[in-house]
């Protein structure tokens, strides 16, 4: 199943601007000089996104990949896939890249060596998780933050394999928003109704940071230890700010927005109040009983 994000209004918002790039030389001329203050303000914003793919390398995933580079993933400022030093699977054989580094792997693909956790290591353990899916998430934003990620976009997104992105349509939604790149935020499809009295989090299909909120919750995410990863703790592992062995990233996500920074999650939706990013089948979408997930009327 395939997700999209911020593909609401898009072929609307396309076919008004080809009809504005059909004039002649002279009529973009005029357009140009009666550009408003605020016009002017739009077209010299930057608002370049970087597109970061937690990704997993086997033989029956690339073409996933591929997909991906090939469509939305070109229309990303900048795009990479963070994958497990493990790379194969159980048919072609699995290779540990951090004592066997010779894998040529494509410049867009970036392992992300200090995982303790792979994801082919499924232990019989107490925790019986597979999808180790937070530990990948927060190595990933620091590498992305030590790595230039600040230097080279104003805006970040998270973005699952499966999820389809429409990069353009994001950088309407920012500027028609002003939201500011140098301000904290963090929003995508919000999702109310996971943890009682807990804080609201973004559907982990894409997680959008702006570059502050990047930068702060990097320097979180770079004090994690093992205390943070001790048994004894009251609170079940994903109601803390901590790493751990779960794959309830998106939690753990806006635990940590919240107790350190005061940020809490914010929907993307469009001016009549309409999902930009839609988590489900268009059908369910539609169907959801918002109040009964926790939302108020």
């Amino acid at each position: 199943r395939v997700r999209q994000a911020m593909g609401a209004a898009g072929p609307l918002q396309d076919s008004k601007r080809s009809s504005d790039l059909s004039g002649d030389i002279s009529s973009q001329k005029r357009k140009r000089s009666s550009l408003g203050s605020s016009d002017r303000e739009t077209v010299q914003r930057k608002d370049r996104l970087y597109c970061m793919v937690p990704f997993i390398w086997t033989p029956k995933l690339l073409p996933s990949y591929h997909a991906i580079r090939n469509t939305w993933g070109k229309r990303c400022d900048t795009l990479k896939f963070m994958i497990d030093p493990i790379i194969g699977d159980e048919h072609v054989g699995f290779k540990d890249l951090r004592s066997n580094s010779t894998a040529d792997l494509p410049e867009d693909v970036v392992v992300i060596y200090d995982i303790q956790r792979p994801w082919n290591a499924c232990p019989m353990s107490e925790e019986g998780n597979c999808r180790n899916i937070w530990e990948k998430v927060w190595r990933s934003w620091v590498w992305v933050d030590s790595h230039g990620g600040r230097d080279l976009a104003e805006w970040f997104v998270k973005v699952d394999a499966d999820t389809y992105l429409f990069p353009e349509n994001f950088k309407r939604y920012v500027r028609a928003k002003q939201l500011s790149p140098d301000e904290h935020h963090y929003f995508g499809h919000r999702l109310d109704h996971r943890i009682d009295n807990a804080a609201p989090i973004i559907a982990g299909a894409a997680v959008f940071f702006s570059r502050s909120t990047l930068m702060e919750s990097a320097k979180i995410y770079r004090k994690f230890s093992n205390e943070y990863s001790g048994e004894g703790l009251r609170r079940k592992r994903y109601e803390v700010c901590r790493d751990a062995h779960t794959d309830q990233e998106e939690v753990i996500t806006a635990v940590c927005l919240k107790e350190h920074l005061n940020i809490y999650a914010e929907a993307a939706l469009d001016d009549l109040g309409r999902e930009l990013i839609s988590v489900g089948e268009i059908e369910d979408v539609l169907l959801w009983n918002r109040t009964e997930q926790g939302k108020k009327p």
